[in-house]
């Protein structure tokens, strides 16, 4: 891959990428102290319109007491949520309960086996990668970053 930046004027730089594994994609942070409300918004906004989701945690059922508060930004009407690691029938019947009108089943999706970072897909559109976890969201002690881009149809 090659790349190059250039200043025009000393203003600002342009990049030239040459090669796809640069991706422009935009980012909110939370730091420690700070609201996560205006990320949960956001999330929320995204979802609304949504009918599957895949969510990728491998710690979920490990910090689900935290972590289940991610249901109440996931809409009320008729969704599939998706999980990719095992959860414990307490969790799903937890889920089951938040809305009837949910579908919970394990993915069939392999992408997300093997990943580290943890990542809600909505409808093969949109991922969101939570770099701390899910339960981080819900922790204003903690730092979470959250990456937004969307899926290439490629």
């Amino acid at each position: 891959m090659q790349f190059s930046i250039a200043m025009e004027d000393d203003l600002f730089p342009y990049v030239n990428i040459h090669g796809d594994l640069l991706r422009n994609n935009y980012t909110i942070t939370c730091r420690p102290g700070e609201s996560r409300e205006k990320a949960l918004q956001y999330i929320q906004a995204l979802l609304e319109d949504a009918k599957n989701v895949i969510i990728c945690d491998r710690y979920l059922k490990n910090n689900w007491g935290t972590a289940q508060s991610i249901l109440d930004v996931f809409p009320q009407k008729q969704l599939t949520i998706e999980y990719v690691h095992q959860l414990d029938q307490n969790i799903l019947s937890g889920i089951k309960r938040q809305c009837s009108q949910w579908k919970i089943r394990r993915t069939r999706d392999n992408v997300y086996q093997r990943h580290h970072d943890r990542y809600l897909r909505i409808d093969s559109q949109m991922e969101i990668v939570i770099t701390s976890g899910i339960d981080y969201l819900f922790d204003n002690n903690k730092e979470c970053t959250l990456v937004f881009q969307t899926i290439s149809k490629t």
